[in-house]
Protein backbone atom coordinates (compact mmCIF):
# COMPACT_ATOMS: atom_id res chain seq x y z
CA UNK A 1 0.00 0.00 0.00
CA UNK A 2 1.45 3.46 -0.91
CA UNK A 3 1.86 6.16 1.70
CA UNK A 4 2.03 9.59 1.29
CA UNK A 5 5.46 11.12 2.96
CA UNK A 6 7.62 14.30 2.51
CA UNK A 7 9.32 12.75 0.07
CA UNK A 8 6.76 11.02 -1.99
CA UNK A 9 3.61 13.43 -1.54
CA UNK A 10 0.61 11.79 -3.32
CA UNK A 11 -1.81 14.18 -5.48
CA UNK A 12 -5.08 12.94 -6.02
CA UNK A 13 -7.14 14.82 -9.24
CA UNK A 14 -11.11 14.04 -9.33
CA UNK A 15 -12.85 15.28 -12.42
CA UNK A 16 -17.17 15.74 -12.02
CA UNK A 17 -17.92 15.36 -8.85
CA UNK A 18 -21.21 16.60 -9.60
CA UNK A 19 -21.75 12.81 -10.56
CA UNK A 20 -20.12 11.60 -8.00
CA UNK A 21 -22.26 9.24 -5.51
CA UNK A 22 -22.78 9.24 -1.69
CA UNK A 23 -20.01 5.94 -1.50
CA UNK A 24 -17.37 8.28 -3.41
CA UNK A 25 -17.96 11.62 -1.31
CA UNK A 26 -17.74 9.70 1.75
CA UNK A 27 -14.31 8.21 0.76
CA UNK A 28 -13.64 11.95 -0.35
CA UNK A 29 -14.40 13.29 2.75
CA UNK A 30 -12.46 10.65 4.89
CA UNK A 31 -9.63 11.13 3.06
CA UNK A 32 -9.32 15.14 3.52
CA UNK A 33 -10.37 14.75 7.16
CA UNK A 34 -8.26 12.05 8.22
CA UNK A 35 -5.83 13.43 11.49
CA UNK A 36 -3.52 10.93 10.12
CA UNK A 37 -3.12 11.76 6.01
CA UNK A 38 -0.14 13.82 5.54
CA UNK A 39 1.58 14.79 2.25
CA UNK A 40 -1.06 14.65 -0.02
CA UNK A 41 -3.03 17.08 -2.44
CA UNK A 42 -6.68 16.25 -3.79
CA UNK A 43 -7.85 18.52 -6.34
CA UNK A 44 -11.35 18.11 -6.87
CA UNK A 45 -13.71 19.89 -10.30
CA UNK A 46 -17.41 20.21 -10.58
CA UNK A 47 -19.70 21.90 -12.63
CA UNK A 48 -21.08 24.53 -10.38
CA UNK A 49 -24.10 25.49 -12.61
CA UNK A 50 -24.92 21.47 -11.89
CA UNK A 51 -25.07 21.38 -8.48
CA UNK A 52 -27.17 23.34 -5.80
CA UNK A 53 -26.76 24.04 -2.01
CA UNK A 54 -28.40 21.06 -1.06
CA UNK A 55 -26.71 18.90 -3.75
CA UNK A 56 -24.63 15.97 -1.55
CA UNK A 57 -20.85 17.30 -3.05
CA UNK A 58 -21.81 20.79 -1.25
CA UNK A 59 -22.57 19.13 1.84
CA UNK A 60 -19.54 17.57 1.55
CA UNK A 61 -17.67 19.99 0.78
CA UNK A 62 -19.32 21.89 3.59
CA UNK A 63 -18.67 19.18 6.36
CA UNK A 64 -15.06 19.21 5.08
CA UNK A 65 -14.73 22.60 5.75
CA UNK A 66 -16.58 22.37 9.21
CA UNK A 67 -13.45 19.95 10.04
CA UNK A 68 -11.31 22.94 9.60
CA UNK A 69 -9.47 21.62 6.30
CA UNK A 70 -7.29 23.87 4.37
CA UNK A 71 -9.84 24.22 1.15
CA UNK A 72 -8.92 26.56 -1.85
CA UNK A 73 -11.40 27.37 -4.01
CA UNK A 74 -11.13 28.52 -7.80
CA UNK A 75 -13.77 29.56 -10.39
CA UNK A 76 -12.90 29.18 -13.46
CA UNK A 77 -14.16 31.95 -15.34
CA UNK A 78 -15.36 31.58 -19.32
CA UNK A 79 -12.72 33.25 -21.66
CA UNK A 80 -13.18 36.47 -22.26
CA UNK A 81 -13.34 37.96 -25.55
CA UNK A 82 -9.59 39.39 -25.30
CA UNK A 83 -8.39 35.81 -24.36
CA UNK A 84 -10.50 34.59 -28.03
CA UNK A 85 -9.35 37.00 -29.95
CA UNK A 86 -5.68 36.01 -28.59
CA UNK A 87 -6.41 32.39 -28.89
CA UNK A 88 -8.14 33.35 -33.08
CA UNK A 89 -4.97 34.91 -33.97
CA UNK A 90 -2.33 32.41 -32.66
CA UNK A 91 -4.69 29.79 -34.13
CA UNK A 92 -4.57 31.16 -37.65
CA UNK A 93 -1.59 33.49 -37.53
CA UNK A 94 -2.85 36.41 -38.24
CA UNK A 95 -3.17 39.77 -36.63
CA UNK A 96 -5.72 39.87 -33.86
CA UNK A 97 -7.39 43.11 -35.24
CA UNK A 98 -8.15 40.75 -38.68
CA UNK A 99 -9.94 37.93 -36.54
CA UNK A 100 -11.87 40.43 -34.08
CA UNK A 101 -15.06 40.04 -35.61
CA UNK A 102 -14.38 35.97 -35.93
CA UNK A 103 -13.59 35.89 -32.72
CA UNK A 104 -16.68 38.16 -31.26
CA UNK A 105 -18.69 35.47 -33.05
CA UNK A 106 -17.64 33.12 -31.53
CA UNK A 107 -17.64 34.42 -28.18
CA UNK A 108 -21.02 35.11 -28.39
CA UNK A 109 -21.98 31.58 -30.14
CA UNK A 110 -20.02 29.83 -26.76
CA UNK A 111 -20.30 32.26 -23.68
CA UNK A 112 -16.56 31.88 -24.07
CA UNK A 113 -16.53 27.97 -22.93
CA UNK A 114 -13.22 26.45 -24.16
CA UNK A 115 -14.30 23.35 -25.08
CA UNK A 116 -17.27 24.62 -26.88
CA UNK A 117 -15.18 27.12 -28.30
CA UNK A 118 -13.01 24.15 -30.12
CA UNK A 119 -15.24 21.99 -31.44
CA UNK A 120 -17.28 25.15 -32.91
CA UNK A 121 -13.71 26.35 -34.52
CA UNK A 122 -13.40 22.29 -35.76
CA UNK A 123 -17.01 22.81 -37.26
CA UNK A 124 -16.38 25.98 -39.01
CA UNK A 125 -13.41 23.83 -41.00
CA UNK A 126 -15.04 21.02 -41.70
CA UNK A 127 -17.81 23.25 -43.26
CA UNK A 128 -15.60 24.55 -45.34
CA UNK A 129 -16.69 28.33 -43.46
CA UNK A 130 -12.80 28.55 -42.60
CA UNK A 131 -10.52 27.23 -44.85
CA UNK A 132 -6.35 27.57 -46.04
CA UNK A 133 -6.13 29.66 -49.45
CA UNK A 134 -2.25 28.75 -50.61
CA UNK A 135 -1.02 32.19 -51.84
CA UNK A 136 2.03 33.50 -53.42
CA UNK A 137 4.07 36.28 -51.86
CA UNK A 138 6.37 38.17 -53.45
CA UNK A 139 9.85 39.48 -51.34
CA UNK A 140 12.05 42.09 -53.48
CA UNK A 141 14.03 39.33 -54.98
CA UNK A 142 12.19 35.82 -54.15
CA UNK A 143 9.04 34.66 -53.69
CA UNK A 144 8.29 32.55 -51.19
CA UNK A 145 4.77 30.48 -50.56
CA UNK A 146 2.76 31.86 -47.78
CA UNK A 147 -0.81 30.37 -46.89
CA UNK A 148 -3.38 32.37 -45.54
CA UNK A 149 -6.71 31.42 -43.35
CA UNK A 150 -9.75 32.73 -44.91
CA UNK A 151 -13.35 33.44 -43.93
CA UNK A 152 -16.80 34.61 -44.65
CA UNK A 153 -17.72 36.58 -41.95
CA UNK A 154 -21.44 37.07 -43.24
CA UNK A 155 -21.35 33.76 -44.50
CA UNK A 156 -20.88 32.18 -41.20
CA UNK A 157 -23.51 34.75 -39.30
CA UNK A 158 -26.29 33.40 -41.87
CA UNK A 159 -25.30 29.20 -40.70
CA UNK A 160 -27.36 28.20 -37.81
CA UNK A 161 -25.13 27.52 -35.30
CA UNK A 162 -26.51 26.06 -32.22
CA UNK A 163 -25.28 27.94 -28.60
CA UNK A 164 -25.54 24.57 -27.38
CA UNK A 165 -22.63 22.12 -26.83
CA UNK A 166 -24.89 18.74 -26.71
CA UNK A 167 -26.43 19.97 -29.81
CA UNK A 168 -23.29 20.80 -31.60
CA UNK A 169 -21.88 17.26 -30.72
CA UNK A 170 -25.21 15.80 -32.03
CA UNK A 171 -24.83 17.85 -35.50
CA UNK A 172 -22.09 16.25 -35.90
CA UNK A 173 -22.79 12.62 -34.99
CA UNK A 174 -25.65 12.90 -37.11
CA UNK A 175 -23.28 13.40 -40.26
CA UNK A 176 -21.80 10.04 -39.74
CA UNK A 177 -23.19 6.91 -41.42
CA UNK A 178 -26.24 5.45 -39.71
CA UNK A 179 -24.31 2.23 -38.68
CA UNK A 180 -21.63 4.42 -36.74
CA UNK A 181 -24.33 6.89 -35.39
CA UNK A 182 -26.18 3.40 -33.90
CA UNK A 183 -23.11 2.14 -32.53
CA UNK A 184 -21.85 5.62 -30.95
CA UNK A 185 -25.37 5.53 -28.97
CA UNK A 186 -24.87 2.23 -27.63
CA UNK A 187 -21.31 3.50 -26.69
CA UNK A 188 -22.98 5.82 -25.13
CA UNK A 189 -24.92 3.50 -22.85
CA UNK A 190 -22.17 1.68 -21.37
CA UNK A 191 -20.16 4.69 -20.49
CA UNK A 192 -17.68 7.49 -20.76
CA UNK A 193 -14.90 4.27 -21.71
CA UNK A 194 -15.49 1.12 -22.92
CA UNK A 195 -13.76 -1.76 -24.73
CA UNK A 196 -14.42 -3.02 -28.40
CA UNK A 197 -15.69 -6.44 -27.57
CA UNK A 198 -18.31 -5.36 -25.11
CA UNK A 199 -19.32 -3.11 -27.64
CA UNK A 200 -19.50 -5.91 -30.53
CA UNK A 201 -21.62 -8.12 -27.97
CA UNK A 202 -24.11 -4.79 -27.15
CA UNK A 203 -24.03 -3.86 -31.13
CA UNK A 204 -24.60 -7.84 -31.93
CA UNK A 205 -21.77 -7.69 -34.60
CA UNK A 206 -18.30 -9.02 -34.40
CA UNK A 207 -15.06 -6.90 -33.46
CA UNK A 208 -13.92 -6.51 -36.59
CA UNK A 209 -16.89 -4.91 -38.04
CA UNK A 210 -17.51 -2.29 -34.78
CA UNK A 211 -14.02 -1.62 -34.97
CA UNK A 212 -14.76 -0.51 -39.02
CA UNK A 213 -17.49 1.79 -38.16
CA UNK A 214 -15.74 3.35 -35.10
CA UNK A 215 -13.10 4.21 -37.84
CA UNK A 216 -14.91 7.32 -38.70
CA UNK A 217 -15.31 8.77 -35.11
CA UNK A 218 -12.26 7.97 -34.17
CA UNK A 219 -10.61 10.26 -37.04
CA UNK A 220 -13.03 13.23 -36.39
CA UNK A 221 -12.22 12.97 -32.89
CA UNK A 222 -15.56 12.43 -31.43
CA UNK A 223 -13.74 9.04 -29.87
CA UNK A 224 -10.04 8.61 -28.85
CA UNK A 225 -8.25 5.08 -28.51
CA UNK A 226 -6.91 4.38 -24.89
CA UNK A 227 -3.53 2.52 -26.36
CA UNK A 228 -2.00 2.01 -29.88
CA UNK A 229 -4.60 -1.79 -29.59
CA UNK A 230 -7.05 0.15 -32.22
CA UNK A 231 -4.88 -0.27 -35.43
CA UNK A 232 -4.89 -3.93 -35.30
CA UNK A 233 -8.64 -4.77 -36.30
CA UNK A 234 -7.62 -2.84 -39.63
CA UNK A 235 -4.93 -5.55 -40.19
CA UNK A 236 -6.31 -8.79 -39.09
CA UNK A 237 -9.47 -10.57 -39.15
CA UNK A 238 -9.49 -12.35 -35.46
CA UNK A 239 -8.39 -10.74 -32.32
CA UNK A 240 -11.02 -12.05 -29.92
CA UNK A 241 -8.78 -12.32 -26.51
CA UNK A 242 -7.24 -8.61 -26.92
CA UNK A 243 -8.80 -5.64 -25.08
CA UNK A 244 -9.13 -2.58 -27.70
CA UNK A 245 -10.14 0.28 -25.30
CA UNK A 246 -11.61 3.58 -26.32
CA UNK A 247 -13.20 6.77 -24.43
CA UNK A 248 -15.48 9.46 -25.31
CA UNK A 249 -13.61 12.98 -26.13
CA UNK A 250 -15.86 14.81 -23.68
CA UNK A 251 -18.74 13.77 -21.70
CA UNK A 252 -20.65 16.57 -23.74
CA UNK A 253 -20.16 13.95 -26.92
CA UNK A 254 -21.47 11.17 -25.05
CA UNK A 255 -24.28 12.49 -23.93
CA UNK A 256 -24.48 13.97 -27.33
CA UNK A 257 -24.59 10.48 -28.65
CA UNK A 258 -27.26 9.04 -25.85
CA UNK A 259 -29.24 12.46 -26.96
CA UNK A 260 -29.51 10.36 -30.36
CA UNK A 261 -31.90 7.90 -28.26
CA UNK A 262 -35.38 8.75 -28.25
CA UNK A 263 -36.35 8.96 -24.72
CA UNK A 264 -39.26 6.68 -24.75
CA UNK A 265 -36.57 3.92 -26.30
CA UNK A 266 -34.06 4.94 -23.83
CA UNK A 267 -35.39 2.17 -21.22
CA UNK A 268 -35.53 -0.57 -23.81
CA UNK A 269 -31.92 0.30 -24.85
CA UNK A 270 -30.51 -0.09 -21.70
CA UNK A 271 -32.21 -3.64 -20.91
CA UNK A 272 -30.82 -4.87 -24.08
CA UNK A 273 -27.85 -3.65 -23.23
CA UNK A 274 -27.87 -5.05 -19.82
CA UNK A 275 -29.12 -8.94 -21.14
CA UNK A 276 -26.75 -8.83 -23.75
CA UNK A 277 -24.18 -8.04 -21.44
CA UNK A 278 -25.45 -10.76 -18.86
CA UNK A 279 -25.50 -13.27 -21.62
CA UNK A 280 -22.00 -12.81 -23.10
CA UNK A 281 -20.34 -12.54 -20.02
CA UNK A 282 -18.63 -15.55 -19.02
CA UNK A 283 -19.64 -17.03 -15.69
CA UNK A 284 -16.18 -16.42 -14.01
CA UNK A 285 -16.46 -12.75 -14.80
CA UNK A 286 -19.29 -11.92 -13.37
CA UNK A 287 -18.75 -10.64 -10.28
CA UNK A 288 -15.70 -8.41 -11.61
CA UNK A 289 -18.30 -7.01 -14.59
CA UNK A 290 -21.63 -6.87 -11.78
CA UNK A 291 -22.17 -2.89 -11.74
CA UNK A 292 -21.45 -2.89 -15.76
CA UNK A 293 -24.22 -5.08 -15.99
CA UNK A 294 -26.58 -4.18 -13.06
CA UNK A 295 -26.48 -0.42 -13.87
CA UNK A 296 -27.80 -1.51 -17.43
CA UNK A 297 -30.40 -3.30 -15.64
CA UNK A 298 -31.43 -0.86 -13.37
CA UNK A 299 -32.24 1.94 -16.14
CA UNK A 300 -35.01 -0.18 -17.22
CA UNK A 301 -36.59 -1.94 -14.25
CA UNK A 302 -40.20 -0.96 -15.11
CA UNK A 303 -39.53 -3.29 -18.00
CA UNK A 304 -37.77 -6.41 -15.94
CA UNK A 305 -40.54 -9.21 -15.84
CA UNK A 306 -38.20 -12.27 -15.75
CA UNK A 307 -37.77 -13.05 -11.61
CA UNK A 308 -33.84 -14.34 -12.19
CA UNK A 309 -33.30 -10.73 -13.93
CA UNK A 310 -34.85 -9.08 -10.89
CA UNK A 311 -32.93 -11.29 -8.71
CA UNK A 312 -29.56 -10.43 -10.09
Amino acid sequence: MFLPQIKNPLVIFLDDLQWADIASLNLLKLLTTDSGSKYQLIIGAYRDNEVSATHPLMLTLDEICQSHQRIHTITLRPLDIDNINQLVADTLRDSSENVKPLAELLQAKTDGNPFFLNQLFKSLYQENLLSYNFASHSDSNKTEARGVWQWDIKQIEEMRITDNVVELMVSKIQKLDKNTQNILTLAACIGNRFDLNTLAFVCEKSPKETATYLWSALQLGLILPLGDTYKIPRFLEQFDNLVIPYKFLHDRVQQGAYALIPDNNKKEVHLKVGRLLLKNTKVNEIEENIFEIVNQLNAATELITSQSENMN
